[in-house]
Order: structure tokens, then C-alpha cells, then sequence
């Protein structure tokens, strides 16, 4: 483990500030394996997540025991917000973080948000930016949740994942960088494994999408933003 990786995650996650090199002196570095949970609903919010390499998945369980992902969290990028909070060692967590690869997460922890980030502005207002912005992801996704048949929720899906993790091809198509199981796929949109399947089978039919190993390839992204 080095010094480095924290230094460019915390680098691309919050920019730079006073205090920089102190605070990621300070900073703990943690390895987790596949398939750990990192927290549950009500485990105290007391660290910042950054992660530096792998995938975590972020959820919730609905009252009928179904899990939904709302969103994965990639290298770069930071998850436990509740630990902003005053009231986050108190109330608790809200979600399940569970890693979905081999993953080296950036621990912050609170004491630390205390006396580098908050008085900071311009990391206070990066960190107002990815929340409003991860809210307004999951806003649209719940409006089309609630209004759209299962392939136009499945198209809004891969449309999101493109822009998000998809890597330009040399045909004008995007390889969605993800290795992601159908069962999960189905966790997002509130689907059916055998419905996800069904569906991606007949996308490829059509020429929207194509598979590049476990990898789904966008073939056609306009195609799929005319089904919204």
C-alpha cells in the first residue's frame, strides 16, 4: 500500500487543499475481498469512503425483502455520506455498501472531515455537487421506475452505465467497462432475472447490443435513446 494511491484518489475525489499532504498522512488505506459489506442500515456513520480500486455496490432492502442497487461507486469517487452528518454516529447508515470486486477503499474518518474538509469551501461545495448530482440520478431512475415498461427502464440502465463506465470502441459503439450478472442488472430496475435476460437477448436481436466476453457492448446508444 502507498502513500500515492490515497493521494490521487483523495486528489480526483476532492481536489486539492490546505493541509493536503497532512491529511492524507493521516488517512487509512483498507483492502477488502469480494463480496464484504462494508456497512448495513444503522452501523454508525463515523468514515468517509474513497475508494481506490475495485467496485462497491450501494443498496437497500424495500420492506418485501428485495434488494435494489441504487448505484455502484468506482475508483475516485466517495460513498458514506451520512458521516457528513452531526447526526450520522447517532441515527446510523441508510444502506448496504458491499464490495463487488477485490477492493482498496481510503477511510476517512470523521475527526478528519472535522479538522480538513469542512473548512474547506471549495471541498465543501465538491462534496454538495456529487451528492445533488447522485440525488438527481436516482430521481430520474425512480421516475422512470415508476412510469416505464421493463425494456425502456433496462435501455435508461445501459444509456446510464455508458456515460458513465462506457469506453469509446473504434466503430462508434461503448463498451461498458463492467462485468455485471444479469441477477444485478435485475436489482436496478426492479426486474426479474429471467426478464433481464429475456430483454438483453432481444436488444441483441434488434443490433442494440453485443457482448464482448462477460462485457455488454452499446452498439447502437441512439437506438436505445429513442425506447425513452
Amino acid at each position: 500500500m502507498s502513500k500515492e494511491s490515497i493521494s490521487e484518489a483523495v486528489t480526483q475525489a476532492f481536489g486539492p487543499f490546505e493541509g493536503f499532504s497532512e491529511f492524507v498522512h493521516e488517512v487509512q488505506e483498507v483492502e477488502i475481498p469480494k463480496g464484504f459489506v462494508v456497512y448495513i442500515p444503522g452501523d454508525r456513520a463515523t468514515s468517509l469512503y474513497i475508494v481506490i480500486k475495485g467496485l462497491v455496490s450501494i443498496s437497500r432492502v424495500t420492506p418485501n425483502g428485495r434488494g435494489v442497487i441504487l448505484d455502484y461507486v468506482s475508483p475516485n469517487q466517495f460513498f458514506g455520506e451520512e458521516a457528513l452528518l452531526n447526526q450520522g454516529e447517532t441515527e446510523g447508515r441508510w444502506e448496504i455498501a458491499e464490495a463487488k470486486q477485490e477492493t482498496r477503499l481510503c477511510v476517512v474518518k470523521r475527526s478528519l472531515m472535522q479538522r480538513f474538509l469542512f473548512p474547506n469551501i471549495g471541498v465543501m461545495q465538491r462534496l454538495m455537487e456529487v451528492c445533488l448530482e447522485k440525488r438527481q440520478r436516482l430521481s430520474s431512475r425512480l421516475e422512470i421506475l415508476l412510469h416505464r415498461e421493463v425494456r425502456v427502464r433496462l435501455a435508461a440502465l445501459f444509456l446510464d452505465l455508458g456515460q458513465r463506465y462506457g469506453v469509446p470502441q473504434s466503430d462508434g459503439s461503448l463498451l461498458i467497462d463492467l462485468n455485471i450478472p444479469h441477477h444485478e442488472l435485475a436489482r436496478f430496475i426492479g426486474a426479474t432475472r429471467e426478464t433481464i435476460s429475456a430483454t438483453i437477448s432481444s436488444f441483441k436481436s434488434m443490433g442494440y447490443l453485443a457482448g464482448k466476453g462477460r462485457r455488454l457492448v452499446l452498439a447502437k446508444p441512439a437506438l436505445l435513446e429513442a425506447l425513452l
